[in-house]
């Protein structure tokens, strides 16, 4: 295979692969058929009357990523496969690290522990861990021996808990079993779905822990009223969607910025925001670029705060007007087809507002 090839070491549940094949099958009227299968590797044939047969290799590797490559004379039908099932891997990607807060070793050793009772249907154990006691606390060490992804789960004495892996079967048995086990106990809050494999933990005190370091000193200088619309979508951005547009998740970040930026004009006297409208401060000097205009610059008389501004609103202007508004030619809209996307833009709105508020006279 080709190092270039897009559909390398995909994050993609084992259990996903399958149904989502079937719906192919099914949409596109075609037979796809297993040709051979190993531990490592599966060969498909994907035929249908008039067309020539297609091949599809999915490789099942040590990590517990997986690839897809399209060969055979029909290549083309093997591309369509790959990019289908690459399109609902998307908000898997990327890596997890998340800190919890508040619990110790008795929390997580048994829930650990409970992940060595999931069986295949042969009987056959699925998830095996190897714990180590460190300096500053016990680190699992957990495999699934059949996909191979690993998860490491390290509970330190400070009652502080690090979560390291991808987002795969080790990872979604954990949060399941986590999510029971702190449920019955109350010791978290729990948002779930009806799949299992999509529950996830969410304990408030984590999240404003999480924002917190993220913003900085900031957090303390925002209004509450902007503090909790953060916090509500934080927690909101913790739990797995699967959806074909995720603008929605960055509404409140835009939402809170406006605010921060009308937060930060309304300390100056001389500036009526109840005359003017948060736009009617800049000028525009180019695509995507606003400056704040003239006389606001003289009453403010500050360098980096107006450069702090400068940065804020044009990154507020053009996220809102492409993300909220629809284009006249309704099908190049600008919608937000990852997760990765929202999170990359969250921070960035993240970011502007510390250097809004360390600007601050």
């Amino acid at each position: 295979m080709a190092s270039s090839n897009p559909y390398k070491d995909l994050v993609l549940l084992k259990e996903k692969i399958m149904p989502l094949m079937e719906e192919f099958k099914e949409k596109h009227k075609v037979s796809i058929i297993r040709r051979t299968s190993t531990n490592s590797k599966e060969v498909f044939v994907i035929s249908k009357i008039g067309m020539e047969d297609g091949l599809f290799e999915i490789y099942h590797n040590n990590k517990g990523t997986t690839t897809l490559n399209p060969t055979g004379k029909n290549k083309s039908i093997g591309e369509m496969l790959a990019s289908f099932l690459a399109s609902h891997v998307a908000e898997e990607k990327g890596r997890i690290n998340m800190t919890l807060v508040g619990y110790e070793y008795e929390h997580i050793q048994p829930i650990v522990e409970l992940m060595l009772d999931k069986k295949t249907e042969d009987g056959k154990q699925v998830f095996q861990y190897k714990e180590t006691k460190e300096l500053h606390g016990t680190r699992f060490d957990i495999c699934n021996l059949i996909s191979k992804d690993t998860l490491q789960v390290t509970v330190y004495n400070s009652k502080k808990v690090l979560i390291k892996g991808l987002p795969l079967s080790c990872y979604q048995e954990f949060i399941f079993q986590f999510s029971i086990l702190l449920d019955a106990n109350g010791l978290a809050h729990v948002f779930s779905r009806t799949d299992e494999n999509c529950t996830q933990v969410v304990e408030q005190k984590t999240v404003i822990n999480n924002l917190e370091a993220k913003l900085e000193e900031s957090y303390s200088k925002l209004p509450d009223i902007l503090r909790n619309m953060l916090i509500s979508s934080a927690s909101l951005k913790t739990i797995t969607f699967d959806l074909p547009d995720y603008s929605c998740f960055l509404y409140s970040e835009l939402r809170a910025l406006e605010g921060v930026l009308k937060h930060i004009l309304g300390e100056f006297d001389e500036i009526d925001l109840d005359e003017t409208k948060v736009g009617e401060h800049f000028d525009k000097i180019g695509p995507q670029k606003f400056t704040l205009s003239p006389k606001y610059s003289a009453i403010i008389n500050d360098e980096d705060l107006i450069k702090a501004l400068n940065a804020a609103y044009s990154f507020y202007n053009h996220q809102r007007h492409t993300l909220f508004h629809v284009d006249n030619v309704i099908v190049t809209t600008r919608v937000l087809m990852n997760f990765d996307q929202v999170l990359h833009l969250t921070d960035d709105v993240y970011n502007l507002i510390k250097s809004l508020y360390k600007a601050m006279p």
